[in-house]
């Protein structure tokens, strides 16, 4: 599974509400489910950030597959959407938890960057556009007052 993929919980549960109730707490259940895989993604590796991508083997722990790290998005603009419907401050616990692994470990003189090994937590050189556009972005409405940006308008 990339961590690409973790934009879904958000999604689904943002589509939840066009179901009845019964169908929607399924779906909710399951953009909780994967919203506590795409949160493991980051606390599995000592980094505490999470790889490009995991190998899920049968009866076994996930296993990171490309071990790189680039300051993807998709997780805590999942943990916002999550918070935001839910109210469960859980979601800001575990965006705190990326936050301040992206500042022990991607924090550099001039701004961030992305690693290149997740579990020696070698970085490289370049911090992504989308970091500053998305990820921030998302970690700011994460622990913003759900008044700040209606999700109505």
């Amino acid at each position: 599974m990339d961590e690409l993929a973790c934009f879904v919980p958000g999604m689904l549960a943002l589509g939840a509400s066009g179901y009845g109730p019964e169908k929607a707490e399924q779906i909710m259940n399951l953009a909780r489910e994967l919203a506590w895989t795409c949160y493991n993604f980051y606390q599995s590796t000592p980094t505490k950030l999470a790889g490009e991508n995991y190998y899920f083997r049968g009866g076994q722990d996930m296993v990171v597959g490309t071990s790189w790290n680039i300051l993807r998005p998709e997780t805590i603009e999942s943990l916002m959407y999550l918070w935001r419907l839910t109210g469960n401050k859980t979601y800001q616990d575990w965006g705190w938890d990326i936050f301040q692994a992206f500042e022990k470990n991607s924090r550099v003189e001039s701004g961030y960057v992305g690693l290149r090994d997740v579990n020696t937590g070698t970085k490289d050189d370049m911090m992504q556009s989308f970091f500053l556009a998305e990820t921030l972005k998302y970690l700011y409405l994460l622990f913003s007052p759900p008044s700040f940006i209606s999700f109505d308008e």
